[in-house]
């Protein structure tokens, strides 16, 4: 392999012991302000090598064949990261401005240059000598450096999709890019007007009319019709793409690069399907009583729109407690949701976490063309973490800003690690569970006493609410990822069928929910994870099964073998720490199944999940 300029130099300071500097491979030319002097300042703290440096640029003797492997693969790395690097971020920092547009305009400039950003790093990923050689490295058995090996590997699992012509990674980009700007700059038509997805949802939340539900319920859903056909055609070139590398479909492919087999994740969701098959029934049928009496209607009539939000993904409150009012903004002049960052900010900071330089990266209002949605994102992986958000100061709220702050946390403490850049980052079960376990706290009444000053006379009440409302919530949410794991695997199966009927099918079997009566409508198509993140949702699940078995190992091991629920981190900041240790610091250094085993002493499974409902 020809060596570029600097090249030698880096590799000569990697090769002394424990020059973490240099395994770091961070001096992309033009990703950071020092980019120029990159490998001067690599190899500058280096210990001297135990041999002298003209030694290192002999030819390795056969014999030496573990280190020539290693010298190939760090050159490689050196060769193709300062490109990666620098389309990483400004890839990043495109779609955040595409998403945090002000206007309709801006909104359109941003979304074409997030196109051409990110089909250039397809392009860079596309590349099939470099691909050829990657290959070559990750079969070779002489390459034995774990670090080493695992960026090869995740390098390996990031070329994998994109080994496509250009033309046909051209179609992709710019049809997701399409599908994502017209979510981003859709609003509903409803009572006369233009209505943003948090006015809609509002409606769910407080009205008790079951005419106007519905007419806010299908606002929600006229997103469908506008973007089902470039949905259904994403479906179809993904698996083109797919099938051309050698996959069944997409969706198999997806699983692969995310080191899952496909038939393991089928075996465990169908494992979730009959455990939580009786305690769901049973619960469903407790809430459809309190629905039909609280909306004037019978069992039997019940429909979508009676549920909490238009997928019936969350419980709605279904006791006496309104969770709501403990999150309300006591100054009616600041700005809605302000009181939550100013909770956020106390809360992880007495969990040994400092979010002070998230926050102040972030956008966390509304504006007329931002994203409705909500996300963290890592732009460089060297502590530039931000969140977008579309604050007001409810419960639904509070649990979403924790949440992405927990991304936050395990994206801003990876970055401080010596990791090298592949590795600082994280799998999505990872990033999730932690995510849905301080997400999860709004409705702890143990963490609401010390966090939001709830009265002790106040706080047996809230216990028992929480924990209905808790087990209610994890019953619901696991039966809506059941629809969209089966959901999306027949998708990309068979993208020609009935896809309305597909989705409703799923609904009423999983969920329980009766479809509306004579409805034809693209209802699938509504849900943006399906066109924009595909094939992730089964992460979300995952993600909780290890939450609780992070959960029990922090009461284990850090609350003396207290019950799971004391686990609100407000009073341990070692409870912070273990976090940071056991989990942020191995970025993506190990596969996500061995990180699971390594923080809990046990494999993923549901077993803690299902014992947490109780």
């Amino acid at each position: 392999m020809k060596l570029r300029p600097g090249l030698m130099l880096l590799i000569l300071c990697s090769m002394a012991v424990g020059c973490k500097k240099a395994e770091k491979l961070t001096c992309p030319e033009s990703s950071t302000p020092a980019a120029p002097a990159a490998a001067a300042a690599a190899c500058a703290p280096c210990p001297e090598p135990d041999v002298p440096v003209a030694m290192t640029l002999v030819p390795a003797p056969a014999a030496d064949s573990a280190k020539q492997a290693e010298l190939e693969a760090r050159a490689f790395l050196f060769s193709f990261l300062d490109q990666r690097m620098r389309l990483d971020k400004l890839a990043q920092l495109a779609y955040w401005r595409a998403t945090n547009a002000s206007s309709k305009e801006e909104s359109e400039r941003e979304y074409a240059k997030k196109a051409e950003l990110e089909l250039a790093w397809k392009k860079l990923h596309a590349d099939p000598e470099r691909f050829a050689e990657l290959k070559r490295l990750r079969e070779s058995p002489e390459l034995r450096d774990p670090l080493l090996k695992r960026q090869i590997e995740l390098l390996y699992l990031a070329f994998l999709p994109n080994q496509l012509p250009e033309e046909m990674l051209k179609k992709q980009t710019d049809l997701i890019n399409a599908v994502e700007k017209a979510f981003n700059n859709f609003r509903a038509q409803f009572e006369g007007g233009e209505a943003s997805d948090n006015d809609l949802r509002k409606v769910l939340d407080e009205e008790t009319d079951s005419a106007r539900r519905q007419a806010a319920w299908e606002a929600l859903k006229q997103i469908g019709p506008a973007v089902e056909a470039q949905v259904r055609e994403l479906a179809r070139l993904r698996n083109e793409g797919a099938r051309t590398l050698g996959f069944d479909n997409f969706w198999v492919m997806m699983m692969t690069a995310q080191e899952m087999k496909p038939e393991d994740i089928v075996a465990l969701f169908e494992q979730v399907a009959a455990l939580t098959e009786e305690p769901y029934t049973t619960e469903k049928a407790k809430l459809d009583q309190t629905l039909a009496a609280r909306y004037g209607v019978t069992v039997e009539q019940l429909r979508p729109w009676h549920c909490a939000d238009p997928f019936c993904q969350s419980a709605p409150q279904t006791g006496e407690i309104d969770f709501d009012q403990f999150y309300k903004n006591p100054d009616p002049a600041a700005p809605d949701g302000s009181n939550l960052v100013a909770l956020a900010e106390k809360f992880y900071a007495a969990a040994g976490m400092d979010v002070t330089p998230i926050l102040a990266a972030s956008d966390l209002y509304e504006k007329p063309a931002k994203e409705q949605h909500a996300y963290c994102m890592d732009a460089d992986r060297l502590g530039d973490v931000r969140s977008l958000l579309n604050l007001k100061s409810n419960e639904n709220w509070a649990e979403t800003l924790l949440h992405e702050l927990g991304h936050g946390v395990y994206f801003w403490y990876t970055d401080q690690t010596d990791l090298p850049y592949l590795l600082r980052e994280s799998h999505a079960i990872t990033t999730e569970a932690v995510a849905e376990m301080m997400g999860g706290l709004t409705k702890n009444a143990k963490w609401m006493q010390a966090m939001l000053g709830v009265p002790a006379e106040q706080a047996a009440a809230v216990a028992d609410a929480a924990k209905v409302e808790a087990k209610l919530g994890q019953l619901i949410f696991a039966r809506w990822s059941l629809v969209m794991l089966n959901f999306e695997r027949e998708l990309y199966r068979d993208p020609e069928q009935d896809l309305n009927a597909l989705w409703w099918g799923f609904v009423e079997k999983f969920q329980k929910v009766t479809r509306p009566d004579g409805r034809n409508a693209p209802d699938w198509a509504t849900k943006i994870h399906v066109a924009t993140v595909p094939v992730y949702y089964h992460n979300y699940l995952m993600g909780e099964m290890f939450s609780a078995q992070l959960e029990e190992a922090i009461a284990r091991d850090v609350y003396g073998g207290a019950a799971v629920h004391d686990v609100v981190f407000a009073d341990k900041p070692e409870a912070g720490r273990f976090l940071i240790d056991k989990v942020f610091a191995a970025g993506h250094s190990i596969r996500w199944d061995e990180l699971v085993r390594q923080s809990t002493g046990e494999a993923l499974a549901p077993r803690a999940w299902i014992d947490a409902l109780d």
